[in-house]
């Protein structure tokens, strides 16, 4: 996690990794959908951390939206 970030950011970061935990510790896949995912920073380091989560990120802004596609590029 990056701690250079906003704490709220950082705060969702470990909420959402408790959450996936729960729920893929089984083994069982999980779904992700973000709202408002910026440029989805948190979007690499959860696919890493947890290969078989399907993420998908929403934002509606589109200079926000076009950063995050640049990135992930």
């Amino acid at each position: 996690m990056n701690l250079n970030t906003k704490p709220s950011k950082f705060f969702f970061e470990q909420e959402i990794v408790a959450r996936v935990e729960r729920v893929t510790a089984g083994g069982a896949s999980a779904r992700l959908l973000e709202l408002g995912s910026g440029a989805s920073e948190i979007a690499d380091r959860l696919l890493e951390r947890f290969p078989t989560l399907s993420y998908v990120g929403i934002e509606p802004d589109a200079g926000t939206s076009a950063k995050a596609t640049a990135i992930k590029r």
